[in-house]
């Protein structure tokens, strides 16, 4: 009876270990982000944030970003990238840079946003309410 405890208890164990381990898997370039969703066939899934400073940006990464659920689905379903606005704005940072070309193309000027957009860079949806896990999850769902 004791060994049969210790196999439950290994088995709980690891399971809690692997929850703990998931985590998103942004790429680095916006060039290989975009290969990437040519080659796999999927969606991209564009984040801009200041995860470090802005409010809702940290309540997003908290209650969405961290959920066991919500990894899996991005990370089998799009490609993702992540522009992080550092603390404090340096206009003419590669960040800033980039990340306005994209608020402006996607027509966004709130932090946080999410963009799912095609391998040709077209919106196909702006993700609304992105610091409730639920409502972002439905958002996807759709999709």
């Amino acid at each position: 009876m004791k060994t049969l405890k210790i196999i439950f208890f290994a088995f709980f164990l690891s399971l809690s270990f692997t929850s703990f381990s998931q985590e998103l898997k942004p790429l680095k370039t916006w060039k290989e982000t975009v290969d990437t969703s040519k080659r796999e066939n999927k969606k991209i899934m564009l984040v801009i944030t200041a995860s470090e400073w802005c409010k809702p940006c940290i309540k997003m990464k908290k209650k969405v970003f961290s959920d066991v659920n919500f990894i899996n689905k991005v990370n089998e379903e799009y490609v993702l990238y992540i522009l992080n606005y550092p603390n404090p704005i340096i206009i003419d940072s590669p960040v800033f840079i980039e990340s306005e070309r994209f608020v402006e193309k996607y027509k966004s000027n709130a932090l946080p946003s999410i963009f799912i957009v095609d391998s040709d860079e077209n919106l196909i949806k702006t993700i609304k309410k992105v610091t409730s896990l639920k409502k972002v999850m439905q958002q996807l769902e759709v999709l």
